[in-house]
């Protein structure tokens, strides 16, 4: 029953990942990039706030270099790698930035290989079929700075997914979650104000529409997201639940192109095709 349960878990997070990204468009367009990231940061603190004292007491009496490793994993992945995605979405299509995001696995292949813990063949042709994926995706289109911009978020994705698989004896999954939050809350606040309060002396309110994507990628993209992860991988372990997340890209290209019209042409299903084949490659290498 628990590993029913774990797998649901499983599938609900892959249904909200593969889903966040077109419906957080339609609010950054009409928002901007800031008053989305300070709504649905503000959205996504509020439940998990509760867990702040005992994060800060784990953190106090974790290890120095546990300490460190978790502050880096969560300003990356709460602030800068969340906040590019944003900007990226302000500009391109949903189903391109999630796409080249989920490159993040064979990013990580790649840095194992050249730090020489990961010479699996598995691993040394998944970053081979991530490129070609990507090159097929982007091919005879605009899209090639934002690309780049994209292909480095994830490298970053995949450099704090590095640290944050260290053993962590002190801090607990659900202390990690919150004091992301926080930290990301904090930082945007500065970024907020310089480019959205001071030119415009006012703070755009956002719509009913909006206020449903800010929940939507706040609330449930955020800690809702990370605590259903996190009880999948306790039920059916972390093998098993890598292997759902190679539907997301599927998943949310066919969203996308189903509910808010991107172009999904053959091109691009082949891209998304190579992309979620090299995962499924990072992902049977032996642990």
């Amino acid at each position: 029953m628990r590993s029913l349960l774990a797998l649901l878990a499983g599938g609900a997070v892959v249904l909200i990942w593969s889903t966040a990204f077109s419906l957080s468009r339609e609010a950054i367009k009409d928002l901007g990039v800031w008053p989305f990231r300070f709504y649905s940061l503000l959205a996504g603190l509020l439940p998990i706030a509760v867990f702040l004292p005992k994060s800060m007491r784990e953190l106090r009496t974790a290890s120095i270099e546990e300490r460190h490793n978790t502050l880096i994993v969560a300003v990356i992945n709460g602030f800068v790698v969340s906040t590019v995605n944003v900007i990226a979405l302000a500009f391109f299509p949903a189903p391109a930035v999630l796409t080249l995001m989920y490159t993040m696995p064979a990013i990580t292949s790649l840095i194992e290989i050249v730090s020489g813990k990961r010479l699996h063949p598995f691993a040394m042709l998944a970053p081979i079929v991530a490129v070609v994926g990507v090159l097929l995706y982007i091919g005879g289109s605009s899209f090639g700075a934002g690309a780049m911009l994209v292909l480095i978020n994830a490298s970053a994705w995949a450099f704090a997914t590095i640290l944050a698989g260290r053993p962590s004896h002190s801090i607990s999954g659900i202390s990690r979650v919150a004091l992301q939050c926080i930290l990301a809350f904090v930082l945007n606040l500065p970024f907020f104000f310089i480019f959205t309060v001071v030119p415009k002396g006012s703070i755009p309110l956002p719509s009913w529409n909006d206020l449903l994507a800010i929940l939507y990628s706040g609330v449930l993209n955020g800690a809702v997201a990370f605590w259903l992860w996190y009880y999948a991988i306790a039920g059916i372990g972390v093998g098993r639940a890598a292997y759902l997340t190679l539907l997301v890209p599927v998943a949310g290209s066919v969203f996308a192109s189903a509910f808010f019209g991107d172009e999904l042409g053959p091109r691009q299903v082949l891209g998304i095709a190579l992309v979620s084949g090299s995962m499924l490659l990072r992902v049977s290498v032996p642990r």
